[in-house]
């Protein structure tokens, strides 16, 4: 059985259908139980791996207390930052382990563990359970071993915690109070207090259970108004931490058959939890049938490509309702959950945190979490095939700064209600424009943009009374929205506030970073007299600014390079590479960036057609498919373009190499539509040139896929159609005339489709009406000629194939007054100032066999002779000309060939 895999979104819909469901069917009972593991805790608590592989070691060697060597206090401190101490903590962690693994080896005696060490000394990915397992558990080592030690060391790590929440718990929490009964019962495998500390902000109840070893069963029948929250493994406030396999088996056995019952009957969303050999996955494992369904969220694309164990695994391939749902986060998912569910993208506690205490907010450690709306366009990618520039994403809102407003706002009002102060017009009035300042991000972040920027415009007509990176968010708010909106002077109104950030002394260097590369956008789309230059010049500035933060600068040569590409200068394409590769030469920038820009380099690379130029754009499309964190968007890309590329080099096994590319794409999951719909027509086109005997097959087969993909884009399904047409024509088999002429109609009939490929679909579907042969045929195929003809903006090279194939049809008729209608034709092609010359060519080739014909000799040999002296005429036409030269009393068959 394979896996079943959800988007976040997916996975949203079907929690909102389950609740409206039991709120009819179970009224009194939680439509969901929530299994929480130490991915939850990211960012504040280590992970298993980061405990593993450098804190416990960091610890044991704090409690050393070498005269030369860090004191505990430097464990609670965090000075790992420090170089040369992470030059000692690597060395002391190598060490380290190297006596554990040969206590281990000594010690423990199944074959089915072991524990290997990757090149730092440390134990690898695949040895982390076990690592942790033994480590925290044996009694190997003295001094380190004990239980109380063990308690001592996660204690330490809670201390280092101090009262910081990362965003996973806390918009838990939140939506927790504002959906009560969401969630009956929480496991969690983590000794952490951070769940308890988040409920507690938002004042929503709950009960603990934290002894593993007198579990009862979690009975959620009883209607409560708090949440029960299970340490299956234990807490930190608990003697007993179950750590070793010895204590984890024990209690898997004692406690599988209570867990196992209620995971059957309840609908399960896992969370941050990998999935080790504990009660908890023991009794998933043998749930015979969930009654609900079970829903694995994790990072990666699919379960294999995640950080799942083989028995979680299983356990999705076993259940017709067992869902994998790909995440990149808990952070992030529990903040769209929130979203989803409660209507408002900020908690409660910020949109009304005067219910709140002041100094509980100083326990979110939400510095750096940048929030943006839901409605975010795509960066565009232009007609070169080229990754537009990063200006179409929203403007972000910092968590951290919304917290500071909102500190600022408290201090104003207990000042006031305490009596410290009168309140005063002032201080009311800043008490007010932070209260609206607020309401607008809630506003704005909700996609509530026409509420959000009344509230705006009252803040920033009162810019004074505010904080310098406070009033600049304002600005970046307020621009975004005149941006989206498109109405009269609003790209002015953005260019303006954008501008007004620049112009502030004191805002921070980010914000004057950024509000250089938006401006330099915002002319970009303007498109005025000397706008580019403007653009160029903004992008500069940043490049310039010694304390540009490194994605501002990334962006800044990212956006100067795509518009030199396309100003088009002499030296042009020299700067765009340049720019590029400044971006990809910065080791700060992020991954997405990178990515970005070398899919551009090779772009441009491919575009330059220098010597070694090919194998450039390949390198740079091999380097973002290997790029790890690369964005699968970008990675999809780099698979076509380098299949394109190497069809077009031609070196053996080429065609191999792109259709091996193209698969990768078709075989992605995550792979945006369009691209697999891309994928699939030029693997199309790449059996085509292969022309092996089933290739014929295989690239119908392709075409009618990209053609069937939904919401592949019109001119994809255009140009699918049109091949598809062309190689039904060349199969020849009973039917596939009419097939491709099905094909080309659907063409001609699609709303929207370019007018290049319209033209191609009515000259090819006269091309089979032509050899079609019925009765009428030759007038259906003048009357197809003759509409691309009359097209006004048909490309210059249809245009003359349908003067050239209407000729032929004159001359194949046979009508009075047809020789002369086809000499026209074919004169008309050769008096085309943008014809091209192959067209050119037939038609003097060919209107010198009807003059010869006609026995008009001298005309006849003119126009051969004018084909022979065409330097850059095709061969074969050149050849065919010297030919009838040499014979003119030989008759040619006049052949049309399909575009």
């Amino acid at each position: 059985m394979t896996y079943k895999i959800l988007s976040q979104v997916e996975l949203f819909q079907r929690i909102e259908h389950r609740i409206q469901t039991d709120s009819i069917e179970h009224p009194r009972h939680p439509p969901f139980t929530l299994i929480l593991g130490s991915g939850f805790s990211y960012g504040i608590i280590p992970t298993t791996s980061q405990i593993v592989q450098q804190d416990l070691s960091w610890w044991k060697w704090c409690q050393k207390r070498e005269p030369s060597g860090p004191t505990p206090q430097d464990f609670i401190d965090r000075k790992e930052n420090d170089p040369a101490f992470q030059t000692n903590v690597k060395k002391n962690a190598k060490e380290f382990w190297k006596n554990v693994l040969d206590c281990y080896n000594l010690k423990t005696e199944s074959a089915k563990r072991a524990i290997f060490l990757n090149a730092d000394g440390v134990p690898d990915d695949n040895s982390v359970g076990e690592a942790y397992r033994f480590a925290l558990s044996s009694h190997c080592l003295p001094g380190l071993y004990e239980p109380d030690h063990v308690r001592r060391y996660f204690g330490d790590m809670i201390r280092r915690a101090d009262r910081r929440l990362n965003p996973a718990h806390l918009f838990l929490a939140s939506l927790i109070a504002e959906r009560p009964r969401l969630f009956g019962t929480i496991f969690t495998t983590n000794f952490d207090p951070l769940l308890q500390r988040s409920l507690q902000l938002v004042n929503a109840p709950y009960f603990v259970s934290d002894r593993p070893e007198s579990l009862q069963y979690p009975d959620d029948d009883d209607v409560v108004d708090a949440v029960h929250l299970i340490h299956a493994h234990g807490s930190i406030y608990r003697y007993l931490l179950v750590n070793s396999p010895e204590e984890i088996d024990r209690y898997a056995k004692e406690n599988q058959a209570k867990l196992q019952e209620y995971f059957r009957k309840h609908a399960v969303l896992i969370v941050g939890f990998s999935g080790w050999d504990d009660a908890i996955t023991s009794a998933l494992r043998n749930v015979g049938s969930f009654a609900k369904s079970l829903y694995w969220c994790d990072r990666g694309s699919d379960p294999d490509n995640s950080g799942l164990t083989q028995t979680a695994k299983e356990i999705l391939k076993k259940h017709q309702n067992a869902f994998f749902v790909s995440v990149s986060g808990a952070d992030d998912l529990m903040i769209q959950l929130h979203r989803h569910l409660s209507g408002h993208t900020l908690p409660r506690v910020f949109r009304d945190p005067i219910l709140v205490a002041r100094d509980q907010l100083e326990s979110c450690e939400l510095t750096g979490y940048r929030l943006s709306p839901t409605v975010v366009l795509s960066p565009s990618t232009g007609s070169d095939g080229k990754s537009g520039g990063t200006a179409e994403s929203s403007e972000e809102v910092d968590l951290g700064n919304q917290i500071q407003s909102v500190r600022k706002r408290l201090d104003d009002a207990q000042s006031v209600f305490t009596g410290r102060i009168s309140p005063d017009t002032t201080a009311m009035l800043a008490a007010t424009v932070r209260q609206r300042l607020s309401i607008a991000s809630d506003d704005y972040l909700s996609d509530r943009f026409n509420e959000a920027l009344p509230h705006l415009d009252f803040v920033l007509n009162n810019a004074q009374l505010l904080e310098p990176a406070e009033c600049a968010s304002a600005y970046f708010c307020r621009a975004w929205i005149y941006g989206q909106r498109g109405e009269t002077g609003d790209i002015e109104r953005e260019i303006a506030d954008y501008t007004a950030v620049i112009n502030m002394p004191d805002a921070p260097a980010e914000q004057h970073a950024k509000a250089h590369v938006n401006r330099g956008v915002a002319y970009g789309q303007r498109g005025e007299t000397g706008d580019v230059e403007r653009e160029i010049a903004d992008y500069t500035a940043v490049i310039d600014m010694h304390d540009a933060p490194a994605e501002q600068r990334a962006n800044a040569h990212f956006n100067r390079g795509v518009t030199y590409g396309q100003r088009g200068e002499t030296g042009d394409v020299e700067r765009e590479i340049s720019d590029y590769t400044a971006v990809i030469d910065m080791h700060d920038a992020p991954t997405e960036q990178h990515a970005e820009a070398h899919f551009n380099r090779g772009v441009t690379y491919g575009q330059r057609g220098e010597t070694g130029d090919v194998e450039r754009a390949i390198a740079d499309y091999t380097a973002v498919i290997d790029m790890r964190g690369a964005p699968t968007e970008q990675v999809a890309k780099a698979h076509v373009n380098r299949g394109i590329t190497y069809g077009k080099r031609g070196e053996t096994g080429d065609f191999e190499l792109a259709i091996a590319d193209f698969t990768a794409v078709i075989n992605m999951p995550n792979a945006p539509t369009e691209l697999r719909a891309e994928a699939h027509f030029n693997r199309g086109v790449t059996y085509g040139k292969r022309g092996e005997e089933e290739d014929v097959e295989l690239a119908i087969a392709d075409y009618t896929a990209a053609i069937d993909t939904p919401d592949a884009a019109t001119e994809q399904r255009a140009i699918a159609h049109v091949n598809r047409g062309v190689t039904y024509g060349q199969r020849g088999e009973t039917g596939d005339v009419e097939r491709a002429i099905a094909d080309y109609t659907a063409v001609i009939d699609m709303r929207g489709a370019p007018t290049e490929q319209v033209a191609k679909a009515h000259v090819n579907r006269g091309i089979r009406y032509g050899k079609r042969g019925e009765t009428g045929d030759f007038e259906l195929a003048i009357a197809e000629y003759t509409t691309v003809i009359d097209m006004p903006d048909v490309p210059a090279k249809q245009r003359a194939g349908a003067h050239v194939n209407r000729g032929v049809a004159y001359g194949q008729r046979g009508e009075k007054g047809d020789v002369e209608r086809e000499i026209a034709d074919y004169t008309s092609v050769i008096k085309m100032p943008d014809a091209p010359t192959e067209q050119r060519a037939k038609a003097r080739m060919f209107r010198g066999m009807t003059y010869g014909e006609r026995g008009d000799l001298e005309r006849a040999i003119a126009d051969y002779s004018a084909v022979i002296d065409m330097p850059d005429a095709p061969a074969d036409l050149r050849a065919d000309a010297r030919r009838e030269l040499d014979a003119l009393s030989e008759a040619s068959e006049d052949v049309a060939e399909e575009t």
